[in-house]
């Protein structure tokens, strides 16, 4: 899957493009960053493994403030996931929510 911000302009239609794809029948896979709206780093030409130039480090305290608002693009993501979880009869559960509270680093 291409990055979706790359090809989109903007928060609405990012978060149409996900609503789309959240609702196909199929496995969903975003890229890190997505959830909170993060772009693609400059192109380098130079580097022939274009693996190495997609993404920069995480922006955690971009990521910190969007978890705490509830009209961000992150709370928006967080929506689309549980819902389709809900639509499969499936569950998201506390254990789940606190595995993703250890992945982010403590000054988050």
């Amino acid at each position: 899957m291409a990055e979706i911000s790359k090809f989109l302009g903007g928060e609405n239609s990012t978060l149409g493009a996900l609503n789309m794809l959240f609702k196909l029948p199929t496995p969903v896979m975003i890229y890190y960053g997505e959830e909170i709206g993060m772009k693609n780093l400059p192109a380098n030409r130079e580097i022939k493994d274009s693996r190495l130039c997609v993404r920069g480090d995480f922006d955690w305290s971009e990521a910190a403030a969007q978890r705490s608002n509830p009209h961000s693009l992150f709370s928006k993501v967080s929506y689309l996931i549980k819902e389709r979880a809900d639509l499969a009869g499936e569950k998201i559960t506390e254990r789940e929510e606190a595995i993703d509270l250890q992945f982010r680093p403590s000054e988050v």
